[in-house]
């Protein structure tokens, strides 16, 4: 298998097939998104820093496709005159939008609808009637989580244009992070796990953050007799070895339901307990309840009994976690980004 190469340096077209031009933003979040398509041995992939584009907007030699991605707070207007700089520049070329935020919501399919080809995004709802409804706040885990703690904001509907379903593919996630990544070239890690419960959870944050994940703290304090790691930030290569060494795994929600945890309790074989995450569709479909992860309500208050049982009934705790290692090392592979790469380059989604 082609080597990944984790790190976005600056690189030029070389010879090869379909040219591919990739407008990248700065962060790791972002980064994961862009990486997976530099090991496609069928693209020719030359990287530029979005920033350094559009400061100064240029011909960076013929691509036939071009992918970008911006922040996530441009105004309507900016990401129009953002896609004209491009569209200037490549006016044949098929262009895809990436979007790498941690919400589900698709905050720019109005202003991008007649504007790119393609729309790719993490995660996607099920039920794609869920985008028209209006929510309080910006997402349907404000939403939630708001009125669950009447909690004041705005009503929000971000409209999708009819027939924007589409143009929507489900691409990279977290796994393509290079210190995950390298899990799945290797056995699941079988140490002695001494600790029964990892739970260190973040509070800090937003109203509804705080008060969601403060609920998901208090849960665990029903746990108090277990060996349970939950308090403080440590360094990420102790944070790993933590969860080797862990039974179980809690990732309540971040910002946007999947989390950097998600993939880190697959990648280190500790159980993964998560509120539930059936309204969502990912590549791969990673997230299998009772077969991948465990779901839990989404006010965490059934984990002191579930993670109670599975800590009870090793067999079929091992069972879930050797399958969501399988899962994990299924979705690492460049066979599983050449089939996102067919899907999205499609005769039915490239412009004619």
């Amino acid at each position: 298998m082609k080597q990944f190469l984790w790190n976005i340096v600056r690189r030029r077209f070389r010879r090869g097939e379909t040219r591919v031009l990739a407008l990248h933003e700065k962060g790791e979040i972002a980064t994961t998104q862009i990486v997976p398509y530099l090991a496609l041995p069928q693209a020719n992939v030359c990287t530029h820093p979005w920033r350094q584009y559009t400061s100064r907007p240029k011909y960076l030699g013929h691509a036939d496709v071009v992918l970008f991605q911006t922040w996530f707070n441009l105004g309507d207007d900016q990401m129009r005159d953002a896609v004209a700089s491009i569209r200037r520049h490549y006016p044949e070329a098929t262009l895809v939008y990436l979007d790498w935020f941690a919400a589900t919501d698709l905050r720019y399919a109005s202003v991008l609808s007649e504007l790119v080809d393609v729309y790719v995004k993490k995660q996607t709802f099920v039920r794609f009637s869920d985008y028209e409804r209006e929510t309080l706040g910006d997402t349907n885990l404000t939403d939630f989580y708001n009125r669950r703690y009447g909690l004041a904001d705005s009503i929000r509907r971000l409209s999708v244009p009819e027939g924007f379903e589409n143009k929507l593919v489900l691409g990279p996630n977290f796994q393509f992070a290079s210190y995950l990544h390298r899990y799945s070239r290797r056995s699941m890690p079988n140490r002695d796990r001494s600790v029964d419960l990892h739970a260190r959870l973040a509070r800090k944050g937003t109203p509804w953050y705080f008060a969601m994940r403060t609920e998901a703290s208090k849960a665990v304090d029903g746990l108090s007799d277990l060996v349970v790691v939950r308090e403080g930030r440590v360094p990420r290569r102790k944070f790993m070895a933590e969860l080797e060494s862990s039974r179980l795994c809690f990732s309540p929600f971040g910002y946007g339901e999947v989390c950097w945890r998600d993939f880190e309790a697959w990648a280190t074989g500790s159980l993964l307990l998560k509120p539930d995450m059936s309204h969502l569709r990912l590549p791969g479909d990673p997230f299998q309840p009772f077969e991948t992860y465990v779901p839990l309500k989404w006010d965490s208050s059934d984990l002191e009994e579930k993670a109670r049982h599975y800590l009870r009934d090793g067999a079929e705790r091992n069972r879930i976690t050797a399958a969501a290692f399988e899962k994990f090392r299924q979705i690492c592979t460049v066979d599983h980004v050449q089939e996102h790469w067919r899907e999205m380059l499609s005769p039915a989604r490239t412009r004619p």
